[in-house]
This record gives C-alpha cells, structure tokens and sequence, in this order.
C-alpha cells in the first residue's frame, strides 16, 4: 500500500543586475536624453581648458546630468585625434558616446589671419581629412551615421588653421556645401548683441525658451544666405545677419542620422562674457544634438522568483499475519503492521539579503554661476540623500535681502536667485553675500557662506 505526501518547497530569490533607461526618449519638452558625452580638446595654453570648463559647468546644471568623460591633445602633435582616442579610452571609435563635443580652439596661431601652410601640419586644432580610417572624418562621418550628435567649436577667420578643416569636413557630410570658405568666417564687432535663435528642430523653444542678449567681443559668423543645407540656430543682427552657430538635422545631412552643430563663437560661451542666456545656448544645443535612442543606463535591481522542485516523502507500509490455534479449535488472527518509511530529501539552497544602509548625508556647493552675473545666479550644489536646502542672500552690509527654503532629491541640485529682493525688486551692482544649508530628516549639513559679484 502506497501514500504520497506532497510538501512545497521554498522559493528562492535570484537577484541580477539588469540596466534601463533613467530616462524617457527626448520626445518629453524640456527633458533632453541623458546622454553619454566625449569632449576633445587640447592642452595648448590656457584658452582650450577655460573654454572646456565653462561649458561643462553649464551642462553640469541638466537635470539628469550628462556623464562627460574627455581626450586630450597636446600642443603640436600634428591633426586628428585617433591616437590619443586609443591612448586614453581603448575605443578606435566614437560608438560608446551619444554626443561629441569637439573644443579644440586653442586661440594660439603663429600666422594669425593667413591660408594653412605645410607649417601648420603640425596644429593639433586641425580636423584630419581623409578616407582612411583613422583620419577625424571618418571617425566624425561614422559617428553621424551611427546617429551620434556632433559639435565642432570654430572661430572668425584669423583663426585659419582650425576654421579650414572645419568647413571642409562639414562639406562632406551637408547635402549642399558652405557657401565661404575660411575667410567668409567674417569678425564680426564686438559688442552686446540680441541674437534672433531659431525654431528649427525646436532649438529655440524645446528646453529653454531662448530671447536676450548675449557679448559677442570677437564673434565669427557666416552670413546667412551662405550656410548651404545647413539652418541658423542663433542669428546676430551685426552687419549682417550672421550665423554664429548653425546646425544640421539628418535631413540636411548625406550621413541622414545624426545632428551636427558648428559655433563660429568661443567667447560668448567664456567667462567673464558668459551670461545665463550663453547657459541656455549650450544647454539648448545639448538637446538639439540629444538621440532619445543613445542614453546612457544606470543599474537597477530586479527580483526574479524560481521555484524548485515539489519535495516528495514516500510512505511504505510492510503487513506480516502469525495465526495462534487454541483448544477450543476458535481461530484467532493477529496481525502486527511494521510500518517502514523511506524519505528523500535534497538539501536546500538558503537566500542571503542584504539590506543596503542609508547611505551617510553629505552636501557640497559646487560653484555659484555666473559670477558676476547681470540678472541672476545658479547656486549649484551635490546631496547624497534628499535634503530641505535653505539659501540667504545678504548685502555686503549684512542685510537679508532674499530667502528661499525648497526640498531637493538625490544628486547635482541648483537653485536659482533671480537677483531680486523679497519685495521682487531687482538688487543694485554690487557685492552680495549668501548663505546655505541643508537638513535630511536628524542629519544638518554646517552652514556654508560665499559670496558672488551683480554687474548691472
């Protein structure tokens, strides 16, 4: 006689990394793709870098922030970039990035405002040109294919030997060629500037609203009519119109994949001409050249449950009968059950869970920008858990003038003063003073004091 006995057995859980999206696609208004960033730029002098950290500062004000890793190119080591790509990252190519921003103006010529001479091989600002496969066209040409977004950084046309090589690479790739060369890259007067941004792709009203001012001190520009397949993202009304930067959408492109955007402007994206109308420039041109399919993933947890086996346990039972005859001739039975059962059983795996501890809260400024500003700042600062964050605004004198107290989450946070009093006046020049703090629930950050310049 045979009886099962069916006992369930524990589930175990499996954990594994899997990576998502932190992000939708750049279909949402005003929330560009977290894109993958590669900034190339060169070590000649101080321009290159100060250009560099200015515009990665204000891509470090996106929400989600841009991840920015960089190639270096040191003085005179001749056009292209393919060998220190490979020196510095391991890639022979530019597929691990979304975006390319490529910097590398130096605004350091020996021949200032000549044609590119054999002499001038040597500058690292040149885009090599070329069908091979390690020349900057190719490794540029294969990006957009690939749906990447392109920056070249020019200048006017005193600054031949980056300008060239920029319009001829951009002509191998637009469906209609540049109308100028280098020398068409007019100076344009310096001065304070409105500039006209355009509608096309959304750049002028996707992720900021564009409208303002900007300080052109030495801007080049294309004139308008010239710009081929190419469309005027921000116009200036000087002289012209002149195009100080212009960009490509697939459709302009014979590469009919990616963005491609030029700036014939270094200055404006500089401190001390830099203003939040310069911020809102880069950060629109950020997502104009932002591919919602190319976004960089972080890593999240997901619980996979896996049942094992049903455990079965097996009862036999063994009957043996001794008969016993009395005088009587009564027959009686006894019969004695030994009962044996046999049991299998297999080990089970145990599940170990580890509880992650509340990470320790920790809150740094990052910097105040731009100081000095002429209507308002970016307090910018990092939280390691979410905080109340609470910022004063003083006179040099001492006078509270402005406060604000604002819950923010986890990570790279700002705040913005919009230079104005309690009363919603706008403050005179002057030195100004702030003060900031946070608090995440027990834990108070100490208060931390900066202070920042207005020049009205």
């Amino acid at each position: 006689m045979m009886r099962k006995y069916f006992i369930p057995a524990a589930c175990v859980v499996l954990l594994f990394i899997t990576f998502i999206s932190s992000v939708l696609a750049d279909s949402i208004p005003g929330v560009p793709a977290a894109n993958k960033v590669l900034i190339i730029y060169t070590t000649n002098g101080i321009y290159n870098t100060s250009l560099k950290d200015d515009i990665v500062n204000t891509l470090n004000l996106i929400t989600p922030v841009p991840m920015i890793e960089y190639v270096t190119v040191a003085a005179s080591s001749g056009a292209g970039f393919y060998d220190e790509l490979v020196a510095q990252t391991g890639k022979t190519n530019l597929s691990t990035w979304c975006q390319v921003w490529d910097l590398r103006f130096s605004n350091t010529y020996v021949n200032a405002g000549a044609p590119c001479s054999t002499a001038d091989n040597i500058c690292e600002e040149k885009i090599s040109l070329g069908a091979g496969a390690t020349t900057d066209q190719t490794l540029f040409r294969n990006f957009l294919l690939q749906g990447g977004g392109l920056f070249l950084q020019g200048e006017h046309q005193e600054r031949p030997c980056r300008n060239q090589s920029i319009i001829s690479f951009a002509n191998t790739v637009a469906n209609t060629a540049i109308g100028v060369n280098y020398s068409g890259v007019i100076v344009i007067a310096g001065g304070l500037a409105t500039i006209t941004p355009s509608a096309y792709g959304n750049f002028s009203t996707d992720f900021n609203t564009l409208s303002g001012q900007i300080t052109t001190q030495w801007p080049g520009g294309i004139a308008t009519g010239n710009l081929g397949s190419a469309t005027s993202l921000i116009t200036v009304p000087l002289a012209g119109p002149y195009s100080i930067l212009m960009g490509y959408m697939p459709a302009a492109l014979n590469t009919a994949a990616g963005n491609l955007v030029i700036s014939w402007d270094s200055g404006t994206y500089m401190l001390p001409q830099k203003n939040a109308v310069s911020d809102m420039i880069i950060e629109n041109t950020y997502d104009f050249l932002s591919n919602g399919s190319c976004i960089f993933t972080t890593p999240t947890m997901t619980e996979t449950y896996t049942p094992l086996p049903t455990l079965t346990v097996t009862e036999t039972i063994t009957q043996t009968a001794t008969p016993t005859i009395t005088a009587t001739m009564t027959e009686t039975s006894t019969s004695t059950f030994t009962p044996t059962i046999t049991m299998t059983a297999t080990n089970l795996p145990t599940a170990t869970v580890t509880a992650t501890a509340t990470p320790d809260f920790s809150f740094t400024l990052v910097t105040v920008y731009p100081n000095p500003s002429s209507d308002k700042n970016w307090i910018v600062y990092d939280l390691t858990r979410d905080a109340d964050v609470t910022i004063t605004i003083f006179t040099i004198s001492g006078e509270k003038i402005w406060t604000k107290k604002e819950h923010q989450g986890i990570g790279r946070m700002r705040t913005e003063w919009p230079g104005k009093n309690t009363t919603g006046q706008e403050v005179a020049s002057g030195v100004y003073m702030f003060s900031i703090q946070a608090v995440s629930g027990k834990d108070k950050s100490k208060l931390i004091w900066g202070r920042f310049a207005m020049v009205k």
